[in-house]
């Protein structure tokens, strides 16, 4: 049996049954956007996890060791933010009076240099992703929209590449909406969700940049999926959406995590469950190559690597459907998890 440990403003050890848990100084000190979908949550190093929240625009380090938050940054707007190694840089783009701007920062969160890109103007509704220069191919700056790619390199006068987004498959769908996008040049991905009778799909339009030219891959109806572009490899995982009127599909199998062959145009499911109740639910988040999958019908909280190889497991608890993966290190699993008295607190399996 597992021990749970609390760290409290006086320090206090307190052992009860459970998983290990680290709070900061107050449980207060965790925002509730932490747990939200879209934050997304970028290793810094083994023991140091950035989140970035785009919605309230801030970026801030969790220190895995302490369990308290190092850093925090606020900017205008966070289009993307990327780690970079070898030395730690983290690149910001953000905006400035409707221009697209990067600010690259120190692994302490303290600004190393600025760059605003003043031929480039915003409407506010775009997905904008940079990325680094790698071999053959320059840094790189792409502007998604409903309908277009636009991509810049130097000087930044004007794109370099322009591309339709539109396919004939959008109009199997009453709307179409974007969502998210992220480019690894030559390969830039943006994803959708398309909406008919009350039900919606996420679909991904999957552009090789250099050749110009594009695919669709759609997943299941009524599921929510996250997606990291790897090399030649486009990973997605999928959760269940509690709630939903007409629940999941049942007695099939359900795609929980697989991964796009970029060059071969080849889906290779890695982990599916099949599901015979069409009100069980899943939930998965995925953090520098692994994956957490909370299976309620299963009850199974499990831990797998990028190859789909299950590496922990052990029984679910209602609090692991909203639990986040946040670390992974030496065989130990860091998550947050809001607890019964809707505080949130850093665990370690």
């Amino acid at each position: 049996m597992m021990k749970k440990w609390t760290m409290l403003l006086l320090s206090v050890l307190i052992v009860c049954v459970g998983a290990s848990s680290i709070s900061a100084a107050a449980p207060s000190s965790y925002s509730e956007s932490l747990l939200d979908p879209s934050t997304q949550s970028l290793a810094i190093s083994s023991s140091k996890t950035l989140f970035v929240d785009k919605k309230n625009r801030q970026i801030q380090m969790l220190d895995l060791n302490t369990g308290k938050i190092g850093w925090k940054q606020t900017f205008p707007s966070i289009y993307d933010v990327e780690v970079l190694t070898y030395p730690t840089k983290i690149v910001v783009i953000t905006e400035e009076k409707r221009h697209p701007r990067k600010v690259t920062l120190s692994e302490e969160g303290k600004p190393l240099s600025q760059q605003t890109y003043n031929n480039m103007k915003l409407t506010g509704t775009e997905k904008i992703q940079w990325s680094a220069p790698l071999q053959q191919e320059k840094e790189k700056l792409a502007i998604f929209t409903n309908k277009a790619l636009s991509v810049y390199q130097y000087p930044w006068s004007k794109p370099s590449v322009t591309l339709s987004l539109e396919m004939a498959d959008d109009n199997k769908y009453e709307n179409v909406i974007l969502q998210d996008a992220q480019l690894r040049a030559p390969y830039a991905i943006a994803k959708f969700s398309g909406s008919s009778l009350g039900q919606s799909k996420p679909y991904y339009k999957i552009v090789n940049v250099a050749a110009q030219q594009i695919s669709a891959l759609p997943l299941a109806w009524n599921v929510e999926s996250g997606f990291i572009l790897e090399g030649t490899s486009l990973a997605l995982h999928t959760s269940s959406i509690s709630g939903s009127p007409l629940g999941i599909e049942t007695n099939m199998d359900q795609m929980i995590y697989a991964r796009y062959d970029l060059l071969t145009g080849k889906l290779a499911p890695t982990i599916t469950r099949t599901f015979t109740m069409s009100d069980s639910n899943w939930s998965t988040t995925s953090f520098n190559g692994y994956l957490l999958l909370t299976d309620t019908e299963h009850e199974q909280r499990a831990i797998f690597n990028k190859s789909g190889e299950l590496l922990t497991e052990r029984e679910a608890t209602q609090a692991d459907l909203n639990s986040r993966l946040v670390g992974y290190s030496n065989g130990h699993a860091y998550t947050l998890v809001r607890t019964a008295n809707k505080t949130i607190e850093l665990q370690v399996d």
